[in-house]
């Protein structure tokens, strides 16, 4: 079962070292958004027309190994809590005492893998598909004028 790991997911080392490198490499103070919007269009290069047919069969071992979605799982919350904890340090904030960067992290998570599952079964540029799911989470966010940037929170 080991080995089998070794061949579903052999990027997962060399995705989170670039993932913290690319998280390193944004300025104190920056909006989570443009964070996440720099940080994730280097690590969707990987994500080529070659790599959707692999991309596919992954998927769909995934899918129907429970072990190996349940590692699969673990592997995106601990991508998660890595972009969570960097925001947190970036926003001056404790994790635990403000919801920023949990929130942040939890939308940057999902536009990536909205994108990446209309990916899966559309094709298409994997980058076209993350810019529609970012737009469409603008779109919804009532008198977001700016789709660089939400709306800060008022306190009642």
């Amino acid at each position: 079962m080991a080995r089998s790991g070794c061949l579903v997911f052999p990027e997962d080392d060399d995705l989170r070292a670039d993932l913290t490198r690319l998280l390193a490499e944004r300025p104190a103070g920056e909006h989570p958004e443009t964070t996440l919007a720099v940080v994730i269009g280097p690590l969707i290069s990987r994500f080529g027309g070659e790599q959707l047919t692999q991309a596919r069969t992954r998927d769909a071992l995934i899918t129907s190994t429970p072990a190996l979605r349940a590692r699969d799982l673990a592997k995106q919350a601990a991508v998660e809590q890595l972009i969570e904890h960097h925001l947190a340090r970036q926003l001056g904030v404790a994790v635990d005492s403000d919801v920023r960067p949990a929130l942040w992290a939890k939308i940057g998570m999902a536009c990536f893998f909205s994108a990446y599952r209309v990916w899966l079964h559309e094709g298409g540029d994997l980058a076209h598909h993350l810019a529609d799911a970012r737009a469409a989470l603008a779109e919804s966010v009532p008198g977001h004028a700016n789709p660089g940037s939400f709306p800060q929170a008022h306190p009642v």
